[in-house]
């Protein structure tokens, strides 16, 4: 889907909507809400292929200090699984991220099927 978002939350909505409906996966949305707990992720997704958090950002936005050691804190842990899911406007482009930085694989557009199979072979 290409697509140009003026907003974060519409970012989230239509990855959530795929990773919804076309791949299967079970969405809770921790972010925007009155019970909303502050550094958390802002989604938890389960799938057969992957279970964890993702956390999204748009154009050059990275984690707070908060959302940093959350994310640290999980990722540190091997308990669970958490990335961060940026996409950047400017050539539509959605990139994975470590906590630490490091990119582990881009895509053109909103492509939750490519995002859905890159969190499965990160995890092998």
């Amino acid at each position: 889907m290409k697509k140009t978002f003026k907003r974060e939350s519409e970012f989230q909505s239509a990855l959530k909507d795929q990773l919804e409906v076309p791949c299967g996966a079970v969405v809770l949305n921790v972010h925007g809400h009155a019970m909303q707990q502050a550094g958390w992720p802002d989604l938890h997704v389960v799938h057969p292929f992957w279970i964890g958090w993702l956390e999204l950002k748009m154009d050059s936005g990275w984690l707070s200090k908060k959302q940093q050691a959350v994310c640290d804190q999980l990722w540190e842990t091997r308990a669970t699984s958490v990335y961060v899911v940026r996409f950047r406007r400017e050539g539509h482009v959605m990139t994975l991220l470590r906590p630490d930085r490091t990119a582990v694989v881009s895509f053109v557009g909103v492509d939750a099927r490519s995002l859905m199979s890159a969190l499965g072979r990160a995890l092998a």
